[in-house]
């Protein structure tokens, strides 16, 4: 799924040797050390300029925090010493941690992911193929950076979760997520299970400053 360029596989073959993830528990001290601070910043900067022009709506905000985050996400990556890895091709919107690759998404309503998200369903899809570790550079690749965030109420949650499909089903859901932000006076919850339509994407909005941030935990 993941398709790195060569140039960077020394980085990669190093970092995947001494960071090897096998739960999402793993990835916890890395993310929050490296992406969850960046993911406020990025939710601050784009509620500011939503504010500006009253013609901004949730989409033209989740648009806006989406790509305002990757930006950050690929500046950190070049950092010296950074366990944070992107790929050199410009169409890849996805970062490494030792083996493991990650995709981050806005979240909310319902559903808790875009109903667009074409390529987290490509993912869960292809979660479920056979896996030909010769020809695969990540084996840990089927989980996202769920940003949950709007234009009402500011940031409110950020966790990181293995998104799965139901074969009998047909359907989506979360086997595990891992919290590593939430704002104290939110209730929000993860459901167990994603509705993906192709139509209108339909993207959440944030506002308001981040509340108190809790240590990194598992969801109940």
């Amino acid at each position: 799924m993941l398709h790195i360029i060569t140039a960077c596989y020394k980085k990669e073959d190093v970092l995947m040797q001494s960071i090897q993830i096998s739960s999402l528990k793993d990835l916890v001290p890395h993310v929050s050390q490296y992406i969850v601070p960046l993911i406020t910043e990025a939710v601050e900067v784009c509620l500011r300029a939503h504010a500006d022009d009253p013609f901004n709506d949730n989409w033209t905000f989740g648009t806006h925090l989406w790509k305002n985050s990757w930006n950050r996400i690929k500046a950190t990556s070049e950092i010296e010493n950074n366990p944070i890895m992107t790929p050199l091709k410009g169409n890849e919107f996805c970062f490494s941690i030792g083996n493991a690759t990650i995709h981050h998404h806005r979240v909310g309503g319902e559903s808790l992911l875009p109903r667009s998200a074409k390529k987290v369903k490509a993912l869960a899809d292809e979660a479920q193929l056979p896996l030909f570790p010769q020809k695969r550079r990540v084996a840990f690749d089927n989980v996202v950076l769920g940003i949950a965030a709007d234009v009402q109420i500011g940031l409110s949650k950020i966790f990181i979760g293995k998104l799965e499909k139901d074969v009998a089903s047909d359907r989506y859901f979360w086997s595990e997520t891992v919290s590593l932000f939430k704002a104290s006076a939110t209730t929000l919850e993860t459901p167990n299970y994603i509705f993906f339509e192709e139509e209108a994407e339909a993207i959440p909005v944030l506002m308001l400053e981040p509340k108190a941030v809790e240590s990194a935990q598992p969801d109940a």
